[in-house]
């Protein structure tokens, strides 16, 4: 966060980088609006708002109380020195240039209450900044029940720390997270970038619609993910015909893993679905060095797709496969679809993707069999039906099935037989004290466990 106070008006920077916005009030009557973007110094305004002397750096405006106009920076004359250009209001309506020295708080934390709506909360929360953060971070309560009743809408990077936490969605008829419409971030080759959106720890059950919208704005996720979750989707309508939806951008690497997607859906086709113009060089990355990634790492699928569905729908993987880095390693797909690595991979083998590419014991399973993914896949599935306790009811856990004895699918299913049931439990070494208390693998306190892996008396437990 970056303040910029004097007697009288005061001069706020928010933001960070390219795409950084300074609001000038005087009292608390917003008075001008500045954007920042990375090319060498000029100074333009309209010509019916008033006129900056280039030389002096003096703006004179005909309209003291609405102006809007551009001041250009270099990025390195900017920061590098901990400086920026200062912006004072004079009474008599003008603008002045000189050097100060600045603060930096890139990071708003907002710490959810437990039984509070985090939508409303974030709302909130951004409503009543007066600058734009370089990103958000939202931390759940150990164990927490919380509600959502509209959509987490961002305008730069999020975290949600989960923190074993349960999200009721079924108020909130939008997507689940979804981009500003109005985007703040660094433009870069017609992509307006966001460095990371991470989601994990937690359980979101009734979600009604999307779990990620970029709200038809060119954004390019740089890396997401989705780690040791659950998300229950019920879904009456869902953006772009997909649960993951870029309408008009995508993401560059993204990893899902230990976690669990279930639904009895017939709304959706896709899982996750780029523009088809979406790709690493057109991000702006180096096309000839640089690589993209989708990974897939111990999750249980089930359910997902209505009867035309198809797993991904991307076509700029299928114009440069060997850019693309494909980990799809120890999932179990049930009911998604009958194509799932033809879909993944857009029409192009195994073979053809990064030679640093990877699959090995996954579960395609499909209208009461096994769904051979060809010349998609590389041979080494488990031809298996896997042996759920009551999928019907949200309960994956495994009985005795190949799945089980090589250790697939998300690991929270791996132990027990029901509901209810504290099973798995092996020695950990270094693990908490034997104080009686319940930890998150991260060494996070929970005051009331639910369901998940945790740390207790010494030992892992897994609570089903």
């Amino acid at each position: 966060r970056f303040v910029l106070t004097e007697a009288g008006p005061q001069l706020r920077l928010s933001g960070g980088y390219n795409g950084m916005t300074i609001k000038i009030t005087k009292g608390t009557e917003p008075l001008r609006q500045i954007n920042f973007h990375q090319t060498n110094w000029s100074r333009n305004t309209k010509a019916d708002k008033g006129v900056i002397n280039p030389q002096t750096g003096v703006w004179t405006g005909n309209d003291e109380n609405d102006v809007t106009f551009t001041i250009k920076a270099d990025t390195t004359e900017v920061w590098a020195d901990g400086k920026l250009q200062e912006i004072v209001l004079h009474d008599m309506g003008q603008l002045w240039l000189n050097r100060i020295e600045i603060n930096r708080s890139d990071v708003v934390v907002i710490d959810a209450a437990d039984g509070t709506d985090i939508g409303a909360v974030v709302a909130a929360e951004m409503e009543n900044l007066d600058y734009i953060p370089l990103s958000i971070e939202l931390n759940l309560a150990a164990g927490g029940n919380y509600t959502t009743s509209k959509v987490i809408e961002i305008p730069v990077p999020l975290t949600i720390n989960g923190n074993g936490a349960t999200i009721d969605a079924s108020s909130n008829s939008q997507p689940f997270v979804q981009f500003s419409p109005s985007p703040v971030v660094e433009n870069i080759n017609d992509y307006y970038r966001l460095n990371n959106l991470t989601i994990s720890n937690v359980t979101v059950k009734n979600v009604k619609n999307s779990i990620l919208y970029d709200n038809k704005q060119k954004y390019c996720i740089v890396d997401f993910t989705i780690d040791n979750c659950v998300f229950e989707l019920k879904p009456d309508a869902v953006e772009y015909e997909s649960f993951i939806a870029f309408y008009t951008g995508g993401i560059k690497d993204m990893t899902i893993k230990n976690s669990t997607f279930y639904s009895d859906n017939t709304v959706a086709k896709y899982f996750i679905r780029y523009n088809n113009s979406a790709r690493i060089d057109r991000y702006g990355f180096n096309d000839a060095a640089d690589t993209w990634s989708f990974t897939y790492k111990n999750n249980t699928f089930y359910g997902l797709l209505n009867e035309n569905g198809q797993w991904g729908n991307y076509n700029g993987v299928s114009q440069k496969p060997g850019q693309l880095i494909l980990t799809v390693v120890d999932n179990i797909w049930y009911n998604c679809d009958k194509q799932t690595m033809r879909r993944m991979n857009q029409s192009k083998n195994f073979s053809n993707f990064n030679a640093a590419s990877s699959m090995n014991n996954n579960t395609f399973y499909y209208d009461g069999g096994i769904a051979d993914q060809g010349s998609y896949g590389n041979g080494t599935d488990l031809n298996e039906e896997p042996k759920f306790a009551n999928a019907a009811a949200g309960d994956f856990t495994l009985g005795d099935c190949a799945q089980k004895t090589n250790k697939t699918g998300d690991p929270r299913w791996l132990g027990g037989s029901g509901a209810g049931e504290v099973t798995g439990i092996e020695t950990v070494k270094n693990a908490s004290a034997e104080d009686g208390a319940w930890y998150t693998l991260s060494g996070q306190r929970v005051a009331q466990p639910t369901k998940g892996l945790y740390i207790h008396n010494g030992k892992k437990v897994v609570i089903k």
